[in-house]
C-alpha cells in the first residue's frame, strides 16, 4: 500500500504544473461554479482523526472547453472560496450555503444562485404532504420553468440560436415564469406556517430568488449547480472505497490528480488512454508550453 501511494504521489508532483495551469484558466472563466464535500484525513497537525475536512470543486470554461478543479482545505469556512477567488472577476454560482455569502459580494464578482436547491426543499415538504398540498403545485411550475429551459438550450446547441438571440429568447420567456413563481412564493408566505417543511421552502426560495435569476444573464450560465456536483460524483464514489486520506500531503494529492481526470473526461477523454498518453509525452516534453499543450482542454481526443 505505501509502494502505491508513493507512487500516486509521484505521478502527482509530475503533473503539478498542469493542475496549475487548470486553477489559473480557470480563474479567466467568465462563469464558475462551486461546490465542496466532506473527506476525512487522518494525520493532520492539531486536528484528530475524526476531524471533518472538505475537497472543494469549481467548474469553469475556457474558450468554451470545461475546466474542473478539485481544492483540498482543512475547514469549509467561506474564507477558503474567498482565498480561491483572490482577483476573479465574473459569474460565480453556488447553493445557498452561506459561506459563499462573502465573496459572493466581493467587487467583480456577481452571485448567481441554484434552482435545484429550492426544488428540493420543495419536494421535501411533498413528501410530507403526500403529494397534495401546495408544495405539489410548485414543482409543477419549476417542472415547467425546467421543460422550458431545455427546449430553449437544444435550439442553442443545434446552432438554431446564436448567443445573442438564445439569451434574449430566455429573458422573454423565463422572466414571465419567474416572475409568477416569485408572486406565488410571495402569496404563499403570507399564510404558511414558517417552521413546517414548506414555509421553510418558501422562506429558503424567497432569500435565495434574487440570485437565482442572475442565471438569465449569461449564455454559459444554467439554472442550476447541478454541472459541479455531478464532477463532485466520482469523488464521492472513490471517497466509499477508499475511506479517507492519510496526510494532508495525499489529500492535495488526491485533488490534483482528480482535477487532471475529471477534466480530460469533461473534454471527451478516455481517462486511461489519456493517462498513458500524458506520462508518455511528459518527459519528452523540453518546454514548459509543450508541457502545457498536453492539457485535457487543449488536446484533441482523436490525437493520439
Amino acid at each position: 500500500r505505501s509502494t502505491l501511494c508513493s507512487l500516486a504521489m509521484n505521478a502527482g508532483r509530475a503533473v503539478g504544473d498542469l493542475v496549475q495551469a487548470i486553477r489559473d484558466d480557470l480563474k479567466t472563466s467568465p462563469v464558475i461554479g462551486m461546490d465542496e464535500t466532506p473527506v476525512q484525513v487522518l494525520h493532520e497537525k492539531n486536528r484528530s482523526a475524526t476531524a471533518k475536512s472538505y475537497m472543494w470543486v469549481a467548474s469553469g470554461f475556457r474558450e468554451g472547453k470545461k475546466l474542473l478543479f478539485f481544492h483540498y482545505h482543512p475547514t469549509r469556512s467561506g474564507s477558503v472560496a474567498t482565498e480561491f477567488l483572490k482577483g476573479y472577476s465574473g459569474y460565480l454560482q453556488t447553493d445557498g450555503y452561506s459561506g459563499y455569502s462573502q465573496v459572493g459580494e466581493a467587487p467583480g464578482i456577481i452571485h448567481v444562485g441554484c434552482m435545484a436547491h429550492i426544488r428540493r426543499k420543495f419536494f421535501d415538504a411533498d413528501k410530507v404532504s403526500g403529494g397534495s398540498g401546495d408544495a405539489a403545485e410548485f414543482l409543477v411550475m419549476i417542472s415547467t420553468f425546467y421543460h422550458t429551459e431545455t427546449l430553449l438550450r437544444q435550439r442553442y446547441e443545434n446552432k438554431e440560436h446564436d448567443e445573442g438571440t438564445f439569451i434574449a429568447e430566455r429573458k422573454r420567456l423565463q422572466e414571465l415564469q419567474l416572475a409568477a413563481m416569485h408572486e406565488w412564493l410571495t402569496i404563499r408566505s403570507q399564510s404558511v406556517t414558517p417552521s413546517c417543511g414548506l414555509g421553510k421552502a418558501v422562506s429558503y426560495a424567497l432569500g435565495q430568488w434574487n440570485h437565482v435569476v442572475r442565471y438569465l444573464e449569461h449564455a454559459l450560465l444554467t439554472p442550476d449547480n447541478n454541472a459541479v456536483e455531478n464532477a463532485i460524483r466520482p469523488f464521492v464514489l472513490g471517497r466509499k472505497n477508499w475511506l479517507f486520506s492519510n496526510t494532508p500531503a495525499g489529500a492535495h494529492t488526491s485533488a490534483g490528480l482528480y482535477s487532471l481526470i475529471e477534466t480530460a473526461k469533461a473534454n471527451s477523454h478516455e481517462p486511461y488512454k489519456y493517462l498513458c498518453y500524458l506520462f508518455d509525452m511528459l518527459p519528452k516534453a523540453k518546454t514548459l508550453e509543450e508541457r502545457l499543450s498536453l492539457l485535457p482542454y487543449r488536446l484533441d481526443p482523436s490525437a493520439y
